[in-house]
């Protein structure tokens, strides 16, 4: 009898590590399925990168507005490489524009549906599954919005969105201030200013036209005292801005906003 226990006993604890070790070989299974795809998904983003992609001369006014258009015709020019807007939108007529933040990784396509507002939060640029999505313009938002908010996925290998989680650090948000934001009409400069960890329900979701420049001020005062750090920056209310926001992956809700102001 007490043989016939201790059998049941052994035959247990086989079960117990037969199951521990199948939970951990089904998580590396996952796991690696999960970086090939990841992989894969970023392998297409390059090679449609190659595809789009244009040298063009970069010319600063007097306001440090870049124009990209071309022309015969410049001066003191240096170059650049940039991407083809209109060429992206005859492929997907839903992309907006090219988003790169210089030395991060982030080097995108920006999508925007007006009627299935989530539509690009698992699909790739050609409207296919894609477990990173493609970053996408808040469908409340147009190129004209005072705050243009831009969301993107945090994977954990850093591509998408995922190297903005260094922006909580302001070191690095010195040596890398700059966001570029490529549309049909030319590119776009804008500086990073406020940087603010916060979570889904905060009001800045709701911030996408100012009535008044009163109104726009206290979004900014709002933007700034809720940021992780003082950049010492405040922008007026002739400017537009551009929010970056992604899951900091701390907690379901909690959320990672970039604030920067157009130059």
């Amino acid at each position: 009898m007490k043989k016939q226990k201790m059998k049941l006993k052994d035959k247990v604890q086989f079960s117990i590590i037969i199951g521990i070790f199948a939970v951990i070989v089904s998580a590396c299974v996952i796991s690696i399925l999960h970086n090939d795809m990841t992989a894969s998904a970023e392998d297409n983003f390059r090679e449609l990168e190659q595809q789009v992609s244009v040298t063009v001369p970069k010319v600063e006014n007097a306001n440090g507005v870049t124009n990209s258009k071309n022309s015969d015709t410049y001066e003191n020019t240096s170059y650049s490489t940039g991407h083809n807007v209109s060429s992206l939108e005859k492929k997907n007529n839903e992309c907006i524009g090219w988003l790169t933040v210089n030395d991060t990784g982030i080097s995108y396509p920006v999508m925007q549906s007006t009627t299935d507002h989530q539509k690009y939060l698992n699909r790739n640029f050609n409207g296919n599954y894609s477990l990173s999505g493609t970053p996408f313009l808040d469908y409340r938002c147009s190129l004209k919005s005072a705050n243009m908010i831009i969301y993107g996925h945090h994977m954990n290998d850093g591509s998408m969105f995922g190297t903005l989680m260094n922006y909580t650090r302001k070191s690095y948000r010195d040596s890398h201030p700059t966001i570029t934001f490529e549309i049909k009409d030319g590119v776009r400069k804008y500086t990073v200013f406020s940087v603010m960890k916060t979570n889904s329900n905060d009001t800045w979701y709701k911030f996408i036209e100012a009535k008044s420049a009163e109104k726009f001020c206290k979004r900014i005062a709002y933007a700034k005292e809720n940021s992780l750090y003082t950049t010492g920056i405040t922008p007026s209310a002739s400017h537009k801005l551009l929010s970056l926001s992604t899951c900091t992956n701390e907690s379901e809700e909690e959320r990672l906003i970039v604030i920067a102001y157009e130059n």
